[in-house]
């Protein structure tokens, strides 16, 4: 397994947002950070406000609600800001909390030793204990990878692009014990990022990632949406995220339902009276429904200790796949209480780890224990026992 993993040398302080748990890590290299993500990070915001703009201006404009009062002056609704009030201070934790997940650092870390030769045209090697290929000196076979995308259907997610490739296998890769890579800057999105790499096997729930090009610890997902990794050092942050963004859209959905009103004449009538509130209803239920369904998801996810990684692709995950664990195993589960704490204060500079590592460094996660099917311990066991088995 890997030990320590190299952030870089140039190091950034990052800003910690006190209890929340939404701390990046002690330290983010500009080297490992992606530069092609940084680039994208305005366009992101910019998307976000101004979808968050539109339906903003939908709920508020919406007639008759709570939030409207009638002008006796000029007989014409005016919105009375001051009754949705509960309504900003949702929309402002959201935005916190938006500019702390987006573009934040979820861990970025790969083993990473400059070569020191300067060469450009270095291509990406992967030695092998056993395998095809010439032999090198140390009596491991050679494959030669010219590309990032290549290195990444060796290294990644086999699903992610063809679950049958024609040159090389995930798990037969990671399942050895000694791999070198060494990767060509030029062809990393970010020419500062790599210049060199050596692993003996991508750490436990680690993840390369195509999108950032890097090895993401404790992965959960890459979101389109903010164009952004979800990893250890930042899920605790996109949960909060998912929190407020879901409360201001529940908010928005109780402004928009206090305007429907009842006609007493026939449906089409009611349908006319009500149309701006009926297509506004829609819009948010359909964002609210989405987004509460997600933050349910890494509700379960937090407490469980386990990723939407490894629960959507337990059968895909080379780690879980070979201790044929299943969707509610919980191989990493510890109890409710580690788990929490865990997944809120990790990277806090006063966290207590039980790991032996310095705060800087990923959490080393032990091997899966095996998984005990048959016992009479149903409180430990409850989702699968001796006496009943619920998935």
């Amino acid at each position: 397994m890997v030990g320590n993993v190299g952030r870089g040398v140039c190091c950034l302080d990052s800003r910690w947002f006190g209890p929340f748990g939404v701390g990046g890590g002690a330290k983010t290299s500009a080297a490992t950070f992606p530069f092609h993500l940084r680039r994208r990070a305005v366009f992101h915001r910019l998307l976000w406000m101004l979808m968050g703009g539109g339906v903003l201006a939908l709920v508020i404009t919406t007639p008759r609600t709570y939030a409207m009062e009638m002008n006796l002056v000029t007989k014409r609704e005016e919105i009375v800001w001051s009754r949705l009030c509960w309504l900003w201070v949702s929309l402002a934790f959201t935005f916190i909390f938006f500019l702390a997940v987006q573009g934040s650092d979820p861990g970025y870390s790969f083993p990473i030793t400059s070569n020191g030769n300067g060469d450009d045209n270095v291509d990406a090697e992967v030695g092998l204990l056993a395998g095809g290929g010439d032999e090198s000196s140390s009596g491991a076979a050679a494959v030669t990878l010219s590309t990032f995308d290549e290195a990444f259907d060796a290294f990644g997610d086999s699903d992610e692009e063809d679950d049958e490739q024609e040159d090389f296998d995930h798990d037969d890769l990671l399942g050895t014990e000694d791999v070198r890579l060494d990767f060509d800057p030029s062809d990393a999105a970010d020419e500062r990022a790599m210049s060199g790499a050596s692993v003996s096997r991508l750490p436990l729930r680690a993840k390369l990632c195509r999108h950032s090009k890097r090895v993401v610890p404790t992965f959960d997902h890459f979101c389109t949406f903010l164009g952004t990794c979800i990893g250890e050092r930042n899920r605790c942050r996109f949960w909060w995220f998912l929190l407020f963004q879901s409360a201001s859209f529940a908010q928005g959905l109780g402004i928009i339902h206090s305007g429907f009103h009842d006609t007493k004449a026939e449906v089409g009538i009611w349908v006319s009276y009500n149309g701006h509130a009926i297509a506004a209803a829609v819009i948010v239920w359909i964002l609210f429904l989405s987004v509460g369904g997600l933050f349910l998801l890494h509700t379960f996810l937090a407490v469980s200790n386990m990723t939407s990684y490894e629960f959507m692709r337990s059968n895909k995950v080379w780690y879980l796949k070979e201790k044929a664990t299943r969707d509610f195993d919980l191989p990493f589960s510890r109890g409710l209480a580690w788990n929490l704490k865990f997944f809120f204060f990790f990277g806090m500079p006063w966290y207590s780890r039980d790991d032996g590592r310095d705060p800087d460094e990923d959490y080393a996660w032990p091997e899966i224990a095996p998984i005990e099917r048959e016992s009479e311990n149903v409180w430990e066991h409850l989702w699968e026992n001796k006496y009943w088995s619920c998935c």
